[in-house]
């Protein structure tokens, strides 16, 4: 029933009642004295009075009694959000995404020890023998108001610094470009003063001149991360946004071919991986079929570790705060990323402890403290190896020139040589035409001697012959004789 109703017949009957009394009280005036009479009208009129305060009083009590239903209801409400802000709620706690009050101190500290103090917004002021001195302040600090120190201590402090721009599609200035590392020499609360810890490579030195940029200085190199990436709802930026981010004129030596596949591989990762892709990009998410603990925290070796070493050969943690301080749970419908060429992954697919959901393109984090000192080293290594090449190229140069003196020599010996041999072949053939004429004349002198040693022979048998002819008539005259002596 309508209120209105139930307040309209209670004044009907109000009503009735009034009535009812006054005719009751007129038929007693007849019996009853005046005091009588006044006394019963006032005690009904206080009756009436108190029947109109008891009531405002119900409903008073009964508005105030819903609201502080109301109200205790909402208590139990803020306190819980004050609860669930200050200690995170059961699910969150349970599946350690824990967003409250008490884990954002330890989120802040793992960022901070990660990243280390940054100073945005610096300005060049000038440079000379001592270093670059740069304002803290930044540009665009209101008139009036006292600056904030910078809490740089120098000496003693080595930063890492960028040159940062205005991003127009961003609305905000990120870095652009790499400047150096450099050590503090000095600093006050709105200055300090920088010498670089490394020689600057020209690209550095080239940066450097841009005096219409601001720079940025991270006490600690950032470390790349998938969420610097992300969106405010945790998603990949796109790719208009990725090209904002890292415009094309601040790469170098990318052709557009090149350019797009270096966007790709930031807009593509957690998407599902291609076959062409390269083996360290291929990870799969699995669905965990049954309970399983994993060991992730490895022995603490006796040697420094730092954020190159922060795993052992293993993969398990072994720089102590990437430890967990125990075995990681996974129960069974949880879902995790691992790497599909891994021994484990394929182990547990093969006892069905975990099923493969889908596969994920996984971008390769980059450790840039360690590719910029590799890459010095290897600039250092190269200069090294520039200069000897250099040194031995001045070398060779030289004995090129001795050669080329030598061959100059020689040329001309040559030339002379030449010139003799000419003349050698010139007479050659005036020997060679004599020579035929001598052994024309030796042959004819050769049939010559052959036929006078013919005839010699021819002659000697003659010889012989008169010779024999003649020894016989001696000898026999001689015996003639010798007879005839005898015989006388």
């Amino acid at each position: 029933m309508d209120p209105k109703e139930n307040a309209l017949i209670f004044q009907i009957l109000g009503v009735v009642l009034v009535l009812f009394f006054c005719f009751l009280t007129y038929m007693n005036t007849r019996v009853w004295r005046v005091t009588h009479v006044l006394f019963a009208f006032l005690t009904f009129a206080a009756t009436i009075g108190f029947l109109v305060y008891a009531s405002l009083t119900i409903k008073t009590h009964s508005v105030w009694k819903l609201r502080a239903k109301q109200l205790e209801a909402r208590l139990k409400e803020e306190d819980k959000k004050v609860h669930d802000t200050t200690y995170g709620t059961e699910a969150d706690i349970q599946n350690v995404k824990a967003k409250s009050l008490r884990a954002l101190p330890e989120q802040i500290g793992r960022v901070v020890i990660d990243r280390g103090r940054v100073w945005r917004n610096c300005t060049v002021t000038g440079s000379d023998a001592n270093g670059i001195t740069l304002n803290t302040v930044p540009p665009d600090w209101p008139q009036g108001k006292a600056p904030e120190p910078n809490h740089i201590v120098a000496p003693g402090v080595t930063v890492h610094a960028f040159k940062e721009m205005l991003i127009p599609q961003l609305g905000s200035k990120v870095p652009v470009a790499y400047l150096g590392q450099y050590g503090a020499t000095a600093a006050t609360d709105t200055t300090v003063t920088l010498r670089p810890v490394i020689d600057l490579d020209p690209q550095e030195k080239q940066e450097m001149t841009d005096q219409t940029a601001t720079w940025v200085l991270y006490e600690t190199m950032p470390i790349d991360s998938y969420e610097a990436f992300h969106d405010e709802a945790g998603k990949n930026l796109s790719v208009e946004e990725l090209k904002a981010l890292m415009p094309k004129d601040r790469t170098t030596g990318l052709t557009d071919e090149q350019y797009e596949a270096f966007i790709q591989i930031f807009a593509r990762s957690g998407s599902d991986y291609q076959d062409t892709d390269p083996p360290e990009n291929k990870w799969v998410l699995v669905k965990f079929n049954k309970d399983h603990k994993v060991t992730v925290d490895g022995a603490t070796p006796n040697v420094m570790v730092t954020q190159r070493n922060a795993y052992d050969e293993q993969g398990q943690a072994i720089l102590p705060r990437l430890q967990r301080g125990g075995e990681v749970e996974f129960e069974a419908g949880d879902e995790a990323v691992f790497f599909s060429d891994d021994e484990v992954v394929r182990q547990l697919i093969a006892d069905n402890t975990v099923t493969i959901v889908k596969n994920v393109f996984i971008r390769p984090l980059q450790d840039f403290e360690f590719m910029i000192g590799h890459t010095y080293e290897r600039r250092q290594a190269i200069d090294d190896r520039v200069k000897e090449i250099t040194r031995d190229l001045a070398a060779i140069n030289a004995s090129n020139a001795n050669i080329l003196k030598q061959i100059a020599a020689k040329e001309a010996e040559k030339l002379k040589v030449e010139e003799d041999l000419k003349f050698v072949k010139y007479e050659k053939t005036q020997l060679d035409g004599y020579a035929g004429q001598l052994t024309t004349q030796v042959r004819a002198m050769n049939t010559r001697l052959s036929e006078l040693y013919r005839t010699n022979l021819a002659l000697e048998r003659d010889l012989n012959t008169v010779t024999a002819t003649l020894t016989q008539e001696i000898n026999q005259k001689t015996e003639e004789a010798a007879a005839a002596a005898a015989a006388k």
